[in-house]
C-alpha cells in the first residue's frame, strides 16, 4: 500500500520518539545505578581499559596475553553483575527497553518491515477517525445472528429466512477478510434498508483495519462529492492518489447520490480503475439488480452484477431497535 509523505513522516516520528524514550529511560536508570553503586562505575572503566588492551594483544599476536585479559574481563563482568544484584538491579536495566525488541524501534528488521509496522500504520491511518470508532461497536465479535428473523422471505430471499441468508453472508464476509491481499475480491450487497448491509461492511472494514490495510469507507453521496472536488481541483489529493493508496474501497448506499452525467462518469472511472489495478471494492445498495440496470448505464450495471452478490432481506432492524427502546 503506497503511503503519502505525510503518513510516512508520522510513522518515522513515532519510531523516533520510541527510540528516544527507550534511550532516555536507559540513561536515567544508569545514573540511578551509578549513584546507588559507586563501585560499579570504577568496574566499568576498568573493563573498558581491559578491552582496549585485549584488542592490542590480539593485533600483536600475543595469544597468552589475550587469554589472560579475556579472563580478567569476564571476572570484572561477573563482579559488576553481583554488585547490581545486591543493589536490586540487573544488567538488563542498563539497556534500552525497546517497544519492539525485534527491530529495536526502527520499524525494519533484516531489510524488511517489522511485524510491529502494521499496528503502527493502523494508528497513523485511523487514530481518532469516525470509522475506527464505528467499527469498535460493529464487528464480527459483536455480530448477533439471533437478531435476524427465521420467517421465510419469499419476495426478497427466494423463500429463505433472513437468518439463513445472513449466516451465509457472514461466512462469505469472513472468507473475504481471510483471503484479502491474495487476490482481488469485489462484493455487491443489496437489499432493503436496515437489513444488515452496513453492519457487515463495518465488520469487514474493522477486521482489515486491524491488519493495517487502508480502507476508504464513504456513503455514495460523500464519495461522489469528494470525487467531484478532486476532478475539479478543489482537493489537494487527486483521484489517482486516492485510488492507488486504498486497499479496499467501500461505497455505502449506492443509489442515494444525485443522478448526473458527472456521477455516472466518476462511477465508471472508479470501477474500471480498480478493476485494472486488481483492487478490491465493496458496494452496498438498497437497489435491486433490476433497479441497477435501470439507473446506470449497461457497462456499470453489468460490471457491478459480476461482483459476488449478497442479498439481504427481512424486517428493518433499525426500526425494530427503536421500537424496543420506545416500549421500555
Amino acid at each position: 500500500m503506497p503511503l503519502t509523505n505525510q503518513q510516512m513522516g508520522q510513522i518515522e516520528q513515532i519510531y523516533l520518539e520510541r527510540r528516544n524514550r527507550a534511550q532516555d529511560e536507559a540513561a536515567a536508570r544508569r545514573r540511578r545505578i551509578e549513584a546507588a553503586v559507586p563501585e560499579f562505575s570504577r568496574l566499568e572503566r576498568e573493563q573498558a581499559e581491559l578491552r582496549g588492551q585485549l584488542i592490542e594483544a590480539r593485533r600483536a599476536g600475543s595469544v597468552r596475553r589475550a587469554a589472560e585479559l579475556d579472563k580478567q574481563i569476564k571476572a570484572t563482568a561477573l563482579m559488576k553483575e553481583t554488585l547490581l544484584e545486591e543493589a536490586g538491579y540487573s544488567v538488563k536495566d542498563l539497556e534500552p527497553q525497546w517497544t519492539c525488541k525485534v527491530c529495536r524501534d526502527s520499524g525494519y528488521a533484516g531489510g524488511e518491515k517489522c511485524s510491529c509496522f502494521r499496528p503502527t500504520l493502523v494508528n497513523v491511518l485511523y487514530h481518532d477517525s469516525a470509522l475506527w470508532e464505528r467499527v469498535k461497536e460493529e464487528s464480527f465479535e459483536t455480530f448477533d445472528i439471533t437478531r435476524f428473523g427465521t420467517r421465510p422471505d419469499i419476495a426478497a430471499l427466494s423463500g429463505n429466512s433472513p437468518r439463513e441468508v445472513m449466516t451465509r453472508n457472514l461466512r462469505t464476509a469472513k472468507n473475504f477478510v481471510k483471503n484479502f491481499g491474495t487476490k482481488m475480491q469485489n462484493m455487491l450487497l443489496f437489499g432493503p434498508t436496515g437489513t444488515g448491509k452496513t453492519f457487515l461492511c463495518n465488520c469487514i472494514a474493522g477486521a482489515l483495519m486491524k491488519e493495517g490495510y487502508a480502507i476508504v469507507y464513504m456513503t455514495a453521496v460523500e464519495y461522489f462529492r469528494m470525487m467531484a472536488d478532486m476532478a475539479f481541483g478543489k482537493s489537494e489529493q487527486t483521484i489517482e492518489e486516492l485510488m492507488d493508496s486504498t486497499d479496499l474501497l467501500i461505497i455505502d448506499d449506492l443509489g442515494t447520490e444525485i443522478e448526473t452525467t458527472a456521477n455516472v462518469s466518476l462511477m465508471e472511472e472508479t470501477i474500471d480503475r480498480r478493476f485494472r489495478r486488481k483492487q478490491s471494492t465493496i458496494i452496498s445498495t438498497n437497489l435491486t439488480p433490476e433497479d441497477l440496470r435501470r439507473r446506470y448505464i449497461e457497462r456499470i450495471a453489468s460490471r457491478l452484477l459480476c461482483y459476488q452478490t449478497l442479498p439481504f432481506g427481512g424486517d428493518d432492524l433499525r426500526l425494530a431497535s427503536r421500537s424496543r427502546i420506545t416500549n421500555l
